[in-house]
């Protein structure tokens, strides 16, 4: 009766190291899907910033270019009203063709006006870029939040492959005391 009792409790002690080894792999298996989840967040976020660089980058270059159409606009303007309009009279009476004046006046109106949509173009170019910059430094934070908690999801997972490896051990110990 001794015997079997002992080989009742072998046979209990074996099906619990048994169990406490699929449970470590179990462990294993997901603290490595955990850690594969890691590297694809720290790719995506990587990924993420950069295009937020990027558009940052964009965004300031658009802004140099507002500034340097704005120069030129104010420089053509200034130009032109410095020099003065000559009616048709001073400009007769200088030797110019009047017709010709009224030609520059409105290629200078048609002109200016150009400039100003470009550069009413390239304030909503500048608009857009930042919106998108801000979107992708939005997805940047989130990602990172992501990656935070799936950090903390693998310290739970080591910390339970460290309480299954010692159960697995005490079982063994138990089995060789036997």
């Amino acid at each position: 009766l001794g015997i079997e009792a002992l080989r009742r409790d072998l046979a209990k002690s074996e099906e619990s190291r048994a169990d406490a080894a699929d449970q470590l792999r179990a462990t294993e298996s997901a603290i490595s899907d955990a850690n594969r989840k890691l590297r694809q967040l720290a790719e995506q976020r990587g990924t993420t910033q950069a295009e937020a660089q990027s558009l940052t980058g964009q965004a300031e270059r658009l802004a140099r270019q507002i500034e340097l159409q704005q120069g030129q606009l104010s420089r053509l303007l200034y130009r032109h009203f410095t020099h003065g309009e000559d009616d048709a009279l001073h400009a007769q009476i200088a030797g110019h063709d009047p017709n010709q004046a009224a030609l520059d006046t409105n290629f200078l109106k048609r002109l200016s006006q150009a400039k100003a949509d470009l550069i009413a173009d390239l304030r909503d170019k500048v608009k857009e870029q930042k919106r998108l910059g801000d979107a992708a430094r939005d997805k940047s934070h989130e990602l990172t939040a992501i990656e935070q908690k799936q950090q903390q999801a693998r310290a739970a997972l080591l910390d339970q492959q460290k309480q299954r490896q010692t159960l697995l051990a005490d079982v063994a110990n138990k089995i060789k005391s036997q």
